[in-house]
């Protein structure tokens, strides 16, 4: 599926069988307000592709393995859980983008730099679900699962109504909402 020069196009249950080999799944250039939800791609060398100036949402799609994003706004939502939206244009491949970035866990964002480096770039993360009374921003620096206390500048809380919290920030680990009782405590050693 070639989509270029394209505005305000929602691909809805599709299902993307290539039956040329070396082919594309959906290639996308120069296009604005591209929506591509519950999404499957078959026999396809690269799921999606898009460049020069793009703007596409992907919503609740299952799988996308082989993936390149060239200068392109990107929002990646899985219903019910997590949306990241990049605040910037953004350069990045991989070849699988369902292991590169995990939004299908309750109260967890994760993004696997290490795998794709161009997905590390400022975002806002949008929690849904989230019922804790007054959350705050956690981070796993490592990927260890030892949570800490995100502050600003790399995180910066920007709402929080009903059980969707929204976030900024200006990288990529892992990242979630806590209560502050539920944080490692900070231990300082003192030498005497």
């Amino acid at each position: 599926v070639l989509l270029s020069n394209s505005k305000n196009i929602n691909l809805t249950n599709t299902t993307i069988i290539n039956t040329v080999a070396g082919a594309t799944g959906i290639n996308v250039i120069r296009s604005d307000g591209i929506i591509l939800t519950n999404s499957s791609f078959q026999d396809t060398t690269i799921s999606i592709s898009t460049s020069s100036a793009t703007n596409i949402s992907l919503v609740d799609n299952a799988r996308i393995t082989n993936y390149t994003f060239t200068d392109v706004l990107l929002t990646i939502t899985q219903t019910g859980f997590n949306s990241v939206q990049y605040l910037q244009r953004i350069g990045a491949n991989g070849t699988n983008f369902s292991m590169d970035m995990n939004l299908t866990t309750t109260n967890r964002t994760h993004v696997n730099t290490s795998r794709s480096p161009g997905l590390n770039a400022t975002a806002n993360i949008t929690m849904f679900g989230i019922s804790i009374g007054s959350p705050i921003i956690t981070v796993d620096y490592l990927d260890n699962g030892v949570f800490a206390t995100c502050a600003s500048p790399t995180c910066i809380n920007l709402s929080y109504s009903g059980t969707t919290f929204i976030f900024n920030v200006s990288s990529f680990t892992t990242y979630a909402a806590s209560n502050i009782s539920n944080l490692a405590p900070t231990i300082t050693l003192i030498n005497p």
